[in-house]
């Protein structure tokens, strides 16, 4: 089993600057900050590490809260690595205790501004609304701007658009003019998010009706390709 070392005699091997500093946490948390100098070890690039790292160099391997980082280190001591140690507290205690010792990212040169739709039945029905704005807020490099009037029906209605076709064009008219308005506002928006597929195809039908270049997606459907565009893909796991 890989050896723990405290928080202080982490910051010594900082200092000292003989051991690389390894960070398994997600993209988003590394992203927002991380050691300096650190290395963001993921399932996507695990094979090139591997492969590029002198087997003698000291590791230090940090996670959030320092428990699975012990896994991590145990893991990396089998794949023939002679000085590999688990950092106890993890980033948190880094962040709390070390400031001076932190950077993060910009992604100032790669924000996509999204504009987001909140679907009637996620948020009256099933009192969901807050949870997707944060998943998706919580994506490196991603503004999340509310449509104007976000909260009003598409006229989608599960199918009330099929029933009552000229009363649901006529809700659309009001929900695509919104999408024009808060575009207007937010030019270099491309991408429009709402997790109603019956809203996703009624909105599409409506901005598509009026020109408005923007396309819409699930937030599933985002999620995944903006996590690709960070370098997380789906390959043999290891334990991290």
């Amino acid at each position: 089993m890989a050896k723990r070392i405290s928080p202080d005699e982490g910051k010594t091997r900082f200092e000292q600057g003989d051991a690389l500093f390894v960070d398994i946490r997600d993209p988003a948390s590394f992203a927002a900050g991380h050691l300096r100098g650190a290395v963001h070890l993921t399932q996507a690039n695990v094979e090139p590490f591997l492969a590029d790292t002198a087997a003698e160099k000291p590791l230090v391997i940090y996670c959030y809260h320092g428990n699975s980082s012990q896994g991590a280190a145990d893991w990396l001591s089998e794949q023939g690595f002679s000085d590999v140690v688990s950092l106890d507290g993890g980033y948190e205690v880094l962040r709390q205790r070390f400031p001076e010792l932190l950077e993060s990212l910009s992604w100032r040169e790669d924000q996509d501004i999204v504009l987001y739709d909140a679907p009637c039945h996620l948020m009256h029905a099933q009192k969901v609304d807050e949870n997707p704005r944060q998943l998706l807020n919580s994506l490196p490099g991603v503004k999340l701007v509310p449509l104007k009037e976000s909260n009003w029906c598409c006229g989608s209605a599960g199918i009330y658009n099929l029933v009552q076709p000229d009363l649901s064009r006529d809700v659309l008219k009001r929900k695509t003019e919104s999408v024009r308005q808060t575009l207007t506002e937010n030019p270099k928006a491309k991408t429009i998010i709402t997790g109603n597929p019956g809203c996703l195809y009624q909105i599409r039908a409506g901005i598509r009706s009026e020109n408005i270049d923007l396309r819409i997606l699930h937030p599933a459907v985002y999620l995944v390709e903006r996590l690709k565009k960070l370098g997380t893909r789906d390959i043999p796991q290891i334990p991290i």
